[in-house]
């Protein structure tokens, strides 16, 4: 791995202190065959309570990074930029390599006798490498939106679904996005204008003879019957749910209050906002049971197989074990929170502490103010702590 030298640097102490710690975290996520983004790294330092959670430690992170790559402190391969990538046509030495090329590359499309058909979307491109590790081995399709989806996109997402209806497979997507109010509202728009798209092409192509006005929930009933009397179009929001900010306790950041949608969201959860970033790579692959018994037939997988092909590391989709649905109720103690102008407390349970509660990673402060929400009944009982891996 390169560490070469462009600058002559000399650090402090407490700089190279901060250089040893990013490269312990890179060096573990290396191992496990990923690479981090500045942002991913800053969080990371965040959770470990080393820096603060604001812009200034960001920058100052940013600065201490970059110096220390072209100073060859620092492996270049570590930290990657996602969103700036050189596209351009492929070439081959000879007309043998390009068929090499082509049968190594072969597949089979194993979902294509499946009985749903299954989509992943993230909000992030910088999150696509993490979804795209996992979807390659269900041999799912994922799609970084980058934010609200297109027009364009969500257009042309709707043209090739409908192909998945026509042929009698039920469609799911799968969304990931960030726990603040535009990201919660990401899953809301993708939902209504998927469905817009969907129930009037199959209007046209599929119920020609129907006269006048025709409800929604009358085309989707037709779109029943033809995938099997099953839901035909699901959305289902996968991460970041806020049952999962509670369990794994991301650094917080305050709800955006110039988004048009912070009213509604503070509200709700409060002033605080997540991002998805902040969750490490490997709690996207948490086993979720029963998520494992839905998509897709894992026996007809291993018949689709072609003969000779090695078997894929797993069968399943574990993409529906990116996450768990949210929904927790409004009396469930809150994790870490970042009050606007002061510094992180936590609102605790009454009684002892539940070992589903995450830990702070930080002290706790004085400025701990009570939840205004009745109390879980719930929170004296024992519960099975998930096993180390997960965590």
């Amino acid at each position: 791995m390169p560490k070469i030298r462009y600058e002559d640097w000399n650090p402090g102490p407490d700089v190279r202190v901060e250089i040893r710690r990013a490269e312990a975290i890179c060096r573990q996520y290396a191992a496990q065959g990923y690479d981090l983004t500045l942002r991913q790294l800053y969080y990371q330092f965040v959770a470990s309570g080393w820096i603060a959670n604001n812009l200034k430690s960001y920058k100052r992170l940013g600065e201490i990074i970059n110096k220390a790559r072209l100073a060859g402190l620092l492996d270049w391969h570590y930290i990657v930029d996602r969103t700036r990538n050189l596209a351009g046509t492929p070439h081959w030495s000879d007309p043998g390599s390009i068929v090499e090329s082509a049968a190594a590359s072969f597949r089979l499309d194993k979902w294509a006798t499946q009985p749903r058909r299954v989509e992943v979307w993230v909000e992030k491109e910088a999150l696509a490498g993490v979804v795209g590790r996992v979807a390659a081995e269900a041999d799912v399709d994922y799609f970084s939106c980058r934010g609200y989806v297109s027009q364009s996109e969500q257009w042309r997402a709707a043209r090739r679904l409908l192909g998945y209806l026509n042929g009698g497979q039920a469609v799911t997507i799968l969304h990931l996005g960030d726990h603040d109010p535009s990201g919660i509202d990401m899953t809301r728009d993708i939902r209504e204008r998927i469905e817009t798209f969907l129930t009037q092409d199959w209007l046209n192509q599929n119920m020609p003879a129907a006269e006048g006005p025709v409800k929604v929930s009358e085309i989707l009933a037709h779109m029943r019957d033809a995938v099997g009397d099953v839901q035909p179009i699901e959305v289902r929001r996968i991460a970041l749910n806020y049952d999962q900010v509670v369990e794994y306790n991301p650094p917080p950041n305050p709800a955006k209050l110039t988004d048009s949608r912070a009213n509604g969201y503070i509200d709700e959860h409060g002033h605080d906002s997540w991002e998805l970033d902040a969750l490490r790579p490997r709690r996207a692959r948490r086993p979720d049971p029963p998520a494992h018994r839905r998509h897709p037939r894992r026996g007809r997988l291993r018949r689709d197989r072609r003969a000779g092909d090695p078997p894929p590391r797993s069968a399943h989709p574990r993409l529906r074990t990116l996450g768990r649905r949210g929904g927790l109720p409004r009396h469930h103690p809150r994790p870490m929170t970042s009050q606007p102008g002061g510094a992180a407390c936590r609102r605790r349970p009454a009684g002892p502490p539940s070992p589903c509660v995450p830990r702070l990673r930080r002290r706790p402060t004085c400025m701990d103010q009570p939840s205004s929400h009745p109390r879980s009944t719930k929170a004296d009982s024992p519960r099975r702590r998930p096993p180390a891996t997960w965590r």
